[in-house]
């Protein structure tokens, strides 16, 4: 399992930093308040996460903690692959 996991944060990294044109993304910043990503590149992420990683992500079950980081958006993936 914890392959799995630093290959959802690899391919959640790289996705990140095509984003935010080649800027660094450690696992733990703040996406929004560092500025890497904004409301129209979140949008983007979410679409990446459900077609990279074969889930589904609903919107009202979303929180803004499980898309704040690198850390807590492969936490979210893992759950919502059944890996947590």
């Amino acid at each position: 399992m914890e392959n799995k996991k630093q290959n959802i944060k690899i391919n959640i990294v790289n996705f990140i930093k095509e984003l935010s044109q080649g800027k660094a993304v450690p696992e733990n910043i703040d996406l929004v308040e560092s500025g890497l990503l904004d409301s129209f590149s979140f949008v983007e992420l979410i679409i990446f996460l459900e077609k990279q990683f074969n889930i589904k992500v609903n919107p009202y079950e979303v929180r803004v903690e499980d898309l704040r980081s690198v850390g807590s958006l492969v936490s979210f993936v893992m759950r919502k692959t059944g890996d947590s």
